[in-house]
């Protein structure tokens, strides 16, 4: 399945990632006219891999994508090369198998064989579903996958090439599906979700590549069929509510560039247009997603967007805790915004390169702007950025902002090797406790790179700056 929109086209923290997606729970919904009561989905099957080999299987879905809550599950075959496992669900699935999704509904019994390793293998589904839940694996096999970033977007006539070739995929993605259907290996019920979400794929490709393009011609979205997007039903699939988010960003409202994407201009046009043309489950989908994004990323200019949305989606999901208490868990979060420090977190301490130890307190406290890069010796994505944190720095220089990089390595060795490879000019410090220490708690800080922004004044102004690279190339966002 296509990757978040967001994370591609409309990447303002992409650190965001995927686009937020939703899902409506209840223990009785309808898909496609059929209605689903919450039963167990049982996986089963085989697995002969070479003993030296890996051979945990991890099956990962949202349990409710809106509030980005992925689960994995894992087993390991016995001595025979047998495994089962049973995940409970009240809608349609899309599990995530090495590589691949399988498609599948309360009740169902999964079984198939695998052969060969994890970055080598083969799929054999078995049982009366088999079509059904082997369908998207058998399509790769059979047409390959669609590969975006094999193409170029340099004028209007590459693009509307890209779209062709895009529609070649979906035609011969529903060859195959009708082929399957007319011998009635796929139920009538099963043959139109499976239709339903190649269309969703093929939209979210076509979305993908505006962020690259300055005009999008006319009859781009000439095959777009709008009323997608009144199935409620579909909300079950994270695909399609990443479609949801990114046409209302994309196409209903101008495409804001990246280091605007929390400019109030363009999130109040966001805002009103998911308001206005979308049915209300999907709407407030929507809404979420924005909501998610503007806590993590947003800043005091959005302050009554993010408190109205709150209270909005409170209401709206006010029968669904687990929603809810994410609600007040990020506007909480953004609420620390604007403030400085308590205590407890001001009293932390941290070593730097020379074994003192300094408290936080004591490390902010020099009336400049501060750029606090939270890493890891061992966080690959953390030392991919590190090359643009040295231009950031050349370019800015010291005198109006702190770069304090502080590293949340268990131990002093990893941590000084690494300091010496990455040979970033900053303030280095390391702190005990990686993601249960005082300071990432009470940031919600749950993975690395995390950027903060810190005024003259001490007071934190962004809890999830944007990333060096981002930065380089707009330094206003540091408040200088």
């Amino acid at each position: 399945m296509l990757g978040t929109l967001l994370r591609r086209v409309l990447y303002s923290k992409l650190y965001e990632g995927m686009r937020v997606l939703c899902l409506v729970f209840t223990l009785l919904i309808m898909v496609s006219g059929l209605a689903i009561q919450a039963k167990n989905i049982v996986v089963r099957g085989t697995w002969k891999a070479p003993a030296d080999s890996d051979r945990r299987l991890i099956i990962s879905y949202f349990k409710d994508p809106l509030i980005r809550d992925e689960t994995r599950v894992s087993v390991e075959p016995d001595q025979e090369g047998s495994f089962e496992l049973s995940i409970e669900a009240s809608h349609p699935l899309q599990l995530g198998l090495f590589y691949e999704s399988v498609l599948c509904f309360p009740g169902d019994t999964i079984v198939f064989n695998i052969y060969g390793v994890p970055k080598q293998y083969s799929l054999e589904f078995k049982g009366a579903n088999a079509a059904i839940h082997g369908f998207f694996y058998r399509n790769k096999k059979r047409n390959g996958q669609f590969e975006v970033y094999k193409y170029k977007f340099e004028s209007d006539s590459s693009l509307l090439a890209y779209k062709s070739a895009a529609q070649r995929y979906l035609a011969v993605s529903f060859e195959l599906l009708d082929s399957l259907s007319a011998t009635h290996a796929i139920a009538p019920h099963g043959s139109q979700i499976i239709r339903d979400l190649l269309r969703i794929d093929h939209y979210n490709y076509l979305l993908q590549p505006l962020a690259r393009v300055s005009n999008t011609p006319s009859q781009y979205f000439s095959d777009f069929d709008k009323s997608i997007f009144g199935n409620e039903a579909l909300l079950s699939f994270p695909s399609f509510v990443n479609l949801c988010g990114a046409y209302n960003d994309a196409v209903l409202t101008p495409l804001a560039p990246r280091e605007k994407r929390t400019d109030s201009t363009f999130v109040a046009q966001d805002i009103y247009s998911a308001e206005r043309n979308f049915v209300p489950a999907v709407s407030n989908a929507i809404l979420y997603g924005i909501f998610f994004r503007l806590t993590e990323v947003g800043g005091q200019q959005n302050r009554d967007q993010i408190t109205k949305l709150h209270d909005k989606l409170a209401k709206f999901y006010s029968q669904e805790t687990a929603r809810n208490d994410m609600l007040n868990e990020l506007y909480n979060n953004f609420l620390k915004q604007g403030k400085g420090f308590p205590p407890e977190v001001l009293n932390v301490k941290m070593k730097d390169l020379k074994g003192n130890w300094m408290t936080l307190a004591e490390v902010i406290s020099h009336g400049k702007i501060i750029y606090i890069d939270l890493w890891a010796s061992w966080c690959g994505p953390c030392i991919s950025e590190m090359q643009s944190e040295r231009e950031l720095i050349a370019k800015i220089g010291k005198e109006k902002v702190k770069f304090l990089l502080i590293s949340i390595d268990q131990g002093d060795k990893p941590w000084q090797r690494a300091v010496a490879k990455i040979d970033v000019p900053g303030e280095h410090f390391r702190m005990d406790g990686q993601f249960e220490s005082v300071l990432l708690r009470y940031l919600a800080v749950k993975s690395i790179p995390r950027y903060l922004i810190i005024n003259k004044d001490g007071i934190l102004m962004k809890r999830d700056a944007p990333r060096p690279g981002v930065v380089l190339y707009n330094p206003h966002i540091l408040g200088i």
